[in-house]
């Protein structure tokens, strides 16, 4: 479908044409599971019937080719491609974590195929510059961190008992083990170079000068105890329209760990009940010029 590469896709057509259409892209390492596509749980299944969901799987994942090349710009440009096929002019989207920073991508370079942007735990846009060098290369001590996968050339099937057992211990309950152990050989099949690439376009994302001056209303959704935390804080708060939303019960995985508090929160940024904060004080600006004798006379009182 892009650039002679197959790559898998489905779209959940609306009864009308009407409907907001919305991209799903997941994050690194990731596919479609982990976007909520399976089972009524999902934040997509949520939201089923008020949107017209699309979701992707990026080159190396999932059911799409084993071809590269394999980075955030790449998938940017697959989303893009995804969209023309579809006839889509201008669309939502929702990336999460390395899907994230997609979507800022997304939002520096095609910013007028955008009706909004939803961050999920987002990579941040300036990237890692301080871990741009690949940082792990075979420490058994911390490859045995499922938390702590980047930087690996390649899990073997020799690594598939760590892998679940680690997962095991890091699920607080919330899937059941056949999903870890299908997780586990997802992720025993990555190519070899979608680790290193990617991660290295990851940590080398720098997005800064063309996002602080974006204009294109963006959800962050932030898990409390996600590592990336504070970096999704300081990024939204630079934005120029930019709805902070931070969910206190998930980590990183916010989509699978607060399907129903994502789906809330889209809901409620789409439709236009949220808005950003400078959008807030522009409105509170505006309503004091157009009333100047009324805010003199309440402070009178109140003095």
């Amino acid at each position: 479908m892009s650039s002679g590469v197959r790559l898998w896709y489905d779209d959940w057509k609306a009864n009308t044409s009407n409907f907001v259409p919305i991209i799903w892209h997941h994050g690194y390492t990731a596919n479609r599971a982990m976007m909520g596509y399976y089972g009524p749980g999902g934040c997509a299944y949520i939201l089923k019937g008020q949107y017209r969901h699309i979701f992707i799987e990026a080159r190396g994942c999932g059911e799409s080719s084993r071809s590269g090349p394999y980075s955030i710009e790449q998938q940017a440009k697959d989303t893009i491609s995804l969209a023309d096929f579809l006839g889509l002019k201008r669309f939502v989207f929702v990336g999460h974590s390395m899907g994230g920073g997609v979507g800022w991508y997304l939002g520096a370079y095609y910013a007028e195929r955008l009706i909004k942007l939803v961050l999920v735990a987002p990579v941040p846009y300036q990237g890692f510059p301080t871990r741009a060098k690949y940082p792990y290369k075979g420490d058994d001590t911390k490859r045995s961190k499922i938390t702590h996968h980047y930087g690996y050339p390649k899990y073997e099937e020799s690594d598939s008992e760590m892998l679940y057992e680690r997962y095991l211990i890091n699920s607080a309950g919330r899937e059941k083990p056949e999903w870890y152990m299908k997780r586990v050989q997802d992720l025993i099949e990555l190519p070899k170079e979608y680790w290193v690439d990617c991660w290295k376009s990851i940590c080398r994302l720098n997005l800064t000068e063309k996002v602080l001056v974006m204009e294109t209303p963006v959800l962050v959704c932030g898990g409390a105890n996600d590592d990336l935390l504070s970096a999704n804080v300081k990024d939204c708060l630079s934005l120029k329209n930019g709805v902070l939303h931070v969910l206190s019960g998930a980590g990183h995985e916010v989509l699978r760990e607060d399907p129903i508090g994502v789906a809330r929160a889209i809901v409620g940024f789409l439709d236009g009940s949220t808005i950003s904060p400078n959008i807030m004080k522009a409105i509170a600006q505006k309503r004091l010029r157009e009333h100047p004798h009324k805010d003199r006379l309440f402070l009178r009182n109140k003095l």
